[in-house]
């Protein structure tokens, strides 16, 4: 499973069905409370990334991959923004926007190559 958390509607659904290439289930969620409200189905997941908007309403897409990624045990979190934060947390690969969509997929691709399935 990939987890999206973006407030854009049409980036919400642009990530959720590029997604689908390499994941055939994805749980896209508008805010990191949202997702968080969720955490006990959640967990009960294979969670193979986590691509994640730092402006989000409330609490930040950074905040977000620090409270829930040692619940979720990501191969990898992507953190995405049209500005760079300064608050990166360590364990996320930063992408700026506009990126390629491919670049996304690759980075997805290269950090769960172990991974046999959802």
């Amino acid at each position: 499973m990939v987890l999206i958390i973006e407030n854009n509607f049409y980036l919400g659904n642009a990530l959720k069905d590029l997604l689908l290439e390499i994941s055939a289930n994805s749980m896209l969620y508008r805010t990191a409370e949202d997702a968080i409200n969720d955490l006990d189905f959640l967990c009960n997941h294979h969670v193979r990334a986590i691509v994640c908007n730092h402006s989000l309403p409330g609490m930040s897409g950074s905040e977000f991959i620090k409270q829930v990624k040692s619940h979720l045990k990501p191969c990898v979190c992507i953190l995405i923004s049209s500005t760079r934060p300064a608050d990166i947390p360590h364990e996320a690969i930063f992408l700026e926007k506009p990126f390629v969509p491919g670049m996304l997929l690759k980075t997805i691709k290269e950090k769960t190559t172990a991974v046999q399935s959802d």
